[in-house]
């Protein structure tokens, strides 16, 4: 949806994923290859640059080789088919990290111009370069590529900084102004590390603590300055707030390069190996659970909800093609200009992309993650429009779309329903859109 809306910024990222996204849908089409394409060659890439600072780091093929495949096998990393700004910021971190190793500061200016573009927590890998630089005693400000190398990071910046001035810092209060505790808790970070002891397998994330512990004796300045101002970060984060259990993802697959050499001297190389298997077990069941949603029984954190009988969460990752050739048949022969309203944006996005409909919206108060849906609406002149209205399961409850949005249309009727594995989605045909909701 944001590569549909080009843009210098959105209120929920930076915009390099949306531009990405652009370039290759425009490539293959728009469908799910030429929307995930380039993100799992960048994964591929990422392992390469784990390789290569490896490689630099301890010189011999063995470490480097063992902790790129590593990297590959891990279970968090078979998420590298989502097309997120985590990929992105995974890469271009790794990026800076392999340029600062090597002192070359036009390399490090193109990597961090581009990690402010990938996403928001780009200004703690300037704090590592800062520091790593600190430790190195390295006054790269002397060098004849300061002056050159600072041009080329503020050009690649100004999107961000240009889009977040216009629209009085919106993406900085979307990341880091929601969600957040008054009071301190452990519910959140204990959620966070016991996630990672999931993601990153449990043999490999105790390997990944040994790891930690060894560089903060050998007080190792690129580990330390690339790894703890995050990992600080987000510790912290989670006393008060829900970190996202992904965002870890780059700092701890530094740690991997540590891991390398901790492989390369040990003596009991059968646990490396058995931490590897069991890895790659696990990579390979998240892999084909989606083809057994029977696994998950029916209902699992749906209780209380008696509306939706038989409803599995992995059933959630089919039916979308089909219920979007369902709307079609109403929304085609619709006459004049019109548009889709859906009860949420995560739903108003899937059907967006299976029906090719950009005039696609939201009904509800706009949340953090489904507001630019809501911002676009201001370059849509809706009035007189005529609409496919369509609620599903989880927000139908209690809803009666005829009577409590007449008032937005001349008139609204009901016009059939769908199902689709255990998950039902009610349609309406509107006519004549006349009134802007209080919100905008």
């Amino acid at each position: 949806m944001w590569s549909r809306n080009p843009a210098l910024g959105y209120p929920e990222h930076p915009p390099l994923v949306a531009w990405i996204i652009y370039a290759f849908t425009h490539i293959f089409g728009t469908n799910e290859f030429g929307t995930r394409f380039f993100f799992v060659l960048l994964i591929f890439f990422s392992g390469l640059l784990i390789y290569r600072i490896t490689r630099h780091l301890y010189g011999t093929e063995e470490p480097a080789f063992f902790a790129a495949f590593l990297f590959h096998i891990l279970p968090i990393t078979q998420f590298a088919v989502l097309a997120k700004t985590d990929i992105l910021f995974l890469f271009f971190f790794l990026l800076v990290a392999h340029a600062a190793l090597q002192g070359d500061l036009i390399l490090l200016a193109l990597a961090l111009g581009l990690t402010f573009l990938s996403k928001l927590l780009a200004p703690f890998v300037v704090l590592s370069v800062l520091l790593y630089f600190l430790m190195e005693k390295n006054k790269f400000w002397r060098k004849k590529e300061f002056i050159p190398a600072l041009l080329v990071f503020l050009i690649l910046v100004s999107p961000v900084v240009f889009w977040n001035l216009k629209n009085r810092l919106l993406t900085v209060g979307m990341r880091f102004g929601h969600q957040v505790s008054e009071r301190v808790t452990l519910r959140f970070f204990f959620e966070l590390y016991l996630a990672q002891f999931l993601i990153f397998s449990p043999l490999i994330f105790g390997l990944i603590i040994a790891a930690f512990i060894r560089i903060c004796r050998e007080k190792n300045a690129l580990f330390l300055s690339f790894s703890v101002p995050l990992l600080l970060f987000f510790t912290f984060y989670s006393l008060k707030a829900r970190a996202g259990i992904h965002w870890t993802a780059a700092p701890l697959a530094l740690l991997l390069i540590k891991t390398g050499e901790m492989y390369s001297e040990s003596g009991r190389k059968w646990f490396y190996h058995a931490a590897l298997g069991l890895s790659a077990l696990l990579s390979i069941f998240i892999l084909y659970l989606p083809l057994f949603p029977r696994i998950i029984p029916a209902n699992w954190a749906y209780s209380g909800r008696k509306e939706w009988v038989n409803a599995r969460r992995l059933n959630e990752l089919y039916g979308w093609k089909e219920l979007g050739d369902e709307i079609l048949k109403l929304y085609r022969p619709l006459e004049g200009p019109k548009f889709i309203l859906v009860s949420r944006w995560g739903l108003g996005t899937l059907i967006s992309f299976h029906t090719d409909e950009i005039m696609t919206f939201t009904i509800y108060e706009p949340t953090r993650n489904g507001r630019s849906l809501y911002l676009w609406e201001k370059k849509y002149n809706f009035i007189n429009r005529n609409a496919v209205v369509i609620f599903d399961y989880k927000d139908a409850r209690g809803k009666d779309p005829v009577k409590d949005f007449q008032e937005w249309f001349e008139k609204i009727e009901k016009a059939g329903e769908f199902e689709y594995s255990g998950r039902r989605y009610y349609f309406y045909r509107a006519y004549s859109f006349k009134k802007i909701r209080p919100h905008l």
